[in-house]
């Protein structure tokens, strides 16, 4: 693969940069954040982009996970032929506290 010698040029500027500041990331930050402040060229700050959520699909892997604790309980129930007597008697009840 060849060399770029952009990229090259810009890595030695940012190796000799950190050697100046022993490559102590906080005294890189301090020494960055020092040279923006003195930079007279106007500061651009755009505010925060609303979140965005990705809408519940119907389908896929996620649909046979349970969502509330009264699913992951009924969910159990079905299971009470591989489990003991008493591990669906111990389910029976947290499902009758949940009514």
């Amino acid at each position: 693969m060849q060399k770029d010698p952009i990229v090259a040029e810009v890595r030695k500027i940012r190796e000799d940069y950190a050697a100046q500041c022993n490559f102590d990331l906080q005294a890189l930050y301090r020494a960055l954040k020092e040279r923006e402040q003195q930079d007279p060229r106007p500061k651009v700050s755009y505010p925060a982009k609303p979140a965005k959520i990705a809408p519940r699909r119907k389908s896929g892997a996620m649909r046979n996970v349970p969502r509330t604790g009264k699913e992951l309980l009924l969910r159990e129930t079905t299971a009470w032929e591989t489990a003991s007597e008493e591990d669906a008697l111990k389910t029976e009840k947290r499902l009758a506290e949940m009514k």
